[in-house]
């Protein structure tokens, strides 16, 4: 089908198109696609999509992505950017009004540790080295 001047379709019911074999759809020009109602795509396979230029993306409600989309996402979500943690705790209670902690290696154990501290400060230093 050639069409050498322009085209309009207005269909006022349904429209269904079963295409058996590939789809090509090539614009040269603008392309306005204006949908109102429910949206749905549904892709059984692969999906490709090249940007040759900028892609903007106007969301004006909450965009929600129901998966993450690479390796690295699941592994920040899995493990909160931490390389192991573990922790088991009967009772926990903490108030801090500002805390810095540097450390290399920690390791501690305790029983049971009862503390109230209104104020402390330490400084630990190596012992002297012996020649």
């Amino acid at each position: 089908m050639n069409i050498l001047k322009n085209l309009k379709t207005t269909i006022t019911e349904n429209e269904t198109r079963t295409v058996i074999g590939n789809l090509v759809n090539k614009v040269v020009g603008t392309t306005n696609d204006t949908r109102i109602g429910m949206h749905h795509q549904t892709n059984i396979s692969p999906r490709f999509e090249n940007y040759v230029h900028t892609l903007t993306q106007d969301h004006h409600e909450k965009l929600i992505i129901h998966q993450p989309t690479s390796t690295w996402d699941i592994v920040n979500t899995l493990f909160s950017r931490k390389i192991l943690t573990f922790s088991a705790t009967g009772m926990s209670f903490s108030a801090t009004g500002t805390s810095t902690s540097v450390g290399a290696v920690d390791a501690s154990g305790k029983v049971i540790s009862v503390s109230n501290n209104a104020w402390v400060a330490e400084r630990s230093k190596a012992p002297p080295q012996k020649c």
